[in-house]
């Protein structure tokens, strides 16, 4: 009897696991798909939400939508916040992004060593343009 609860236990948290899972993949393409349609503030708060909880991809989308101002007041200093938190779950085109930001001093100082850093991190997650910039700095 305590193996067929354990396992109608074990049958559950999979499930909600799943059904979470699902969940935001759901949201995030809710977002995108507002994102696209011009409705940036939906897109934004969804994201938002998702990015405060960890998600890489919402949150490269945050510092992506900060750092242009599409549909919010662009600031510079959150887009680098959002992104670094991309990057540093392995999001390769946030670490391309951060590359492109300390090449050119956008939203940090300029720091050759910190564009080389995350372009070669980029280029080891098979991001080509990021291999690029960091032979050509080389």
């Amino acid at each position: 009897m305590k193996l067929i609860k354990r396992l109608y236990l074990l049958g559950a948290i999979l499930c909600s696991l799943n059904v979470s899972a699902n969940t935001l993949e759901m949201q995030f393409k809710q977002a995108l798909q507002a994102f696209e349609q011009g409705n940036y503030d939906i897109a934004f708060q969804i994201w938002m939400s998702l990015a405060q909880k960890g998600d890489p991809a919402s949150q490269h989308n945050i510092g992506l939508m900060y750092g242009n101002g599409v549909g919010i007041k662009q600031d510079e200093t959150q887009a680098i916040i959002w992104t670094k938190r991309a990057a540093n779950q392995g999001y390769a085109d946030s670490m391309m992004n951060l590359g492109w930001a300390y090449t050119n001093g956008r939203g940090v100082k300029r720091n050759v060593t910190e564009a080389m850093k995350w372009y070669s991190r980029a280029c080891a997650k098979g991001k080509k343009l990021a291999c690029q910039y960091y032979q050509e700095m080389n």
